[in-house]
């Protein structure tokens, strides 16, 4: 098969895990699409597209993760674990970090200790480091499922910033911070990133299953 070139995305699929985005080490756009025990890489200069063997462990089926390309490295965070097909278990948000080496093509756990378990949160690449922004441990199925379904008890939002280089470390922002929320858009900017919409699923106006839909735009100044 063939994959359209694209930048800045990242998805599950039928249990795949599709990411794409630049990188530093001669692949304009790279994405990479893990199928079970194999994974598609496309290099859209030359469109190539090649299967890699995958050798080592791999991240859980997924969606809502949120993916960066630092230094050679897609490193991706969090998301809504899948339950395999036909086994019924508790949807769960993941706290997991993993690591894609692009040059060598293996997956890496990464470290244990670092944001709150969550989905629909936002990464960027911003000076050799990747930053993460709000994200919640709620969702929203797909219709005809309307009813809102916490993940893991009442449902939480996050409006915190974490910047991971080897090891995570949370960064404390010196003023007002945008509202919890998830599902918005971040960009990496010459200073820092900037964020975009987004909703807040989790009924903090006092209204259990509430959504409030964001139109804002905040800039978080990291220089």
């Amino acid at each position: 098969g063939t994959a359209l070139p694209s930048g800045g995305v990242f998805s599950s699929v039928g249990g795949d895990i599709v990411i794409s985005g630049t990188t530093n080490n001669g692949f304009d756009v790279v994405v990479l699409l893990s199928v079970k025990d194999s994974m598609l890489l496309k290099q859209t200069v030359t469109r190539d597209l090649s299967n890699v063997a995958l050798y080592n462990d791999v991240p859980a089926p997924r969606s809502r993760m949120a993916v960066a390309v630092v230094e050679g490295q897609a490193l991706l965070f969090g998301g809504v674990v899948s339950c395999e097909e036909g086994i019924a278990c508790d949807v769960q948000c993941s706290d997991e970090t993993w690591s894609y080496d692009l040059k060598h093509m293996r997956w890496f756990m990464q470290s244990e200790f670092g944001p709150a378990a969550r989905g629909g949160h936002t990464m960027v690449s911003w000076q050799s480091a990747a930053y993460i922004f709000g994200g919640s441990t709620s969702y929203l199925p797909l219709p005809p499922s309307s009813a809102l379904v916490a993940v893991s008890g009442t449902p939480v939002a996050f409006n915190d910033v974490w910047k991971f280089t080897t090891v995570w470390e949370q960064v404390v922002m010196q003023n007002s911070a945008p509202r919890q929320r998830e599902g918005h858009t971040a960009v990496a900017t010459e200073a820092g990133f900037i964020v975009f919409g987004g909703i807040d699923a989790t009924g903090y106006d006092g209204t259990p299953g509430s959504i409030v839909t964001y139109k804002d735009v905040w800039t978080a100044d990291l220089s």
